[in-house]
């Protein structure tokens, strides 16, 4: 007889002893399926927050991504009137006339300037032979000026680093459903074939929308002199080098919730008297040419007769 005991042995439940019953399971997977429901609607709600926050933000982020874009650009406007003066037919100190001698030398660069024939697109010249392209301001909704912040993108093209760049407010061509402000949008202009051209026409470039469901764009210009803004072009006294510009672009998001922002770009040019600079210039210049009389005529009064290097010492 084996008298060996298994290896293995399980434990026998006492009378007195008991599991749990099928109601108490019950109750447990009932309070644990609670306790889940608890924590998956708080994950959900924050996973909503987390998305509508998200989207708010990307919205206003386009928003200020547009006006980004416009500071970026205007920064970069370019005129000669910067740093030179505009050319006056007819002015001594345009012309190069000495102010001693009286004699208008006719120069190449004087007669450039005299034959300058002005453009809608560059209304005037500057003293260094340079057309000065205009600022468009068609309305209180569109700003159209000359840049300097082109790249071109194909070795061989008619480009450079200048461009033309208008931003318009317009009817959106792909508009959103529903709620104010659809149907608008905040466009981009950019020509940079042929930049010099005289003449050519906007609606010919294609416009790039940079923010849509947009209810209103103004631009206002400060004008200096009588230290406030004004919203046309034509009512400043320089209307050619523009250096302040304000903007107050309000859109409305997903939400229908409205955003206004209101932003004042200023252009990189450094300020100074260029009229003072000129004057300058063209006395230096005239000292350095226009102070010595012809040959054969006396000398100016009070002043001894040029030396002369075959005299006898």
């Amino acid at each position: 007889m084996n008298n060996q005991k298994p290896s293995h042995s399980f434990p026998i439940l006492n009378d007195n002893q008991s599991g749990f019953t099928l109601l108490e399971i019950l109750i447990a997977i009932v309070l644990l399926s609670f306790l889940m429901i608890g924590v998956y609607s708080l994950v959900d709600g924050s996973v909503r927050t987390r998305d509508n926050t998200l989207k708010e933000d990307l919205e206003f982020v386009d928003g200020e991504s547009a006006l980004h874009r416009f500071e970026m650009d205007f920064s970069l406007i370019y005129s000669p009137l910067y740093y030179s003066v505009r050319y006056t037919p007819g002015s001594n100190a345009a012309s190069g006339q000495s102010e001693q001698t009286g004699q208008t030398p006719q120069t190449p660069m004087a007669n450039s300037l005299e034959k300058y024939q002005a453009t809608e697109r560059y209304p005037a010249i500057s003293k260094k032979g340079i057309p000065v392209p205009a600022i468009m301001n068609e309305s209180k909704e569109s700003l159209a000026f000359f840049y300097s912040g082109n790249k071109r993108n194909f070795e061989g093209i008619k480009e450079s680093n200048f461009a033309w760049v208008k931003y318009a407010l317009i009817d959106d061509p792909n508009p959103s459903e529903g709620g104010p402000g659809r149907g608008r949008a905040f466009a981009r202009y950019h020509q940079t074939l042929n930049p010099y051209t005289p003449d050519f026409n906007w609606n010919e470039v294609r416009p790039t929308i940079i923010l849509r469901n947009v209810k209103s764009l103004e631009f206002f210009f400060w004008e200096s002199e009588r230290k406030t803004w004004v919203d046309s072009i034509r009512s400043l006294s320089n209307q050619t080098s523009l250096r302040i510009v304000k903007v107050i672009l309000v859109w409305v998001d997903q939400g229908e919730v409205e955003h206004k922002t209101e932003r004042i770009i200023r252009a990189l040019w450094p300020s100074f008297e260029t009229g003072k600079d000129d004057m300058e210039y063209t006395q230096a210049m005239n000292k350095s040419t226009g102070d010595q009389p012809p040959d054969g005529a006396p000398p100016p009064a009070g002043q001894p007769p040029p030396a002369s290097g075959d005299e006898d010492e």
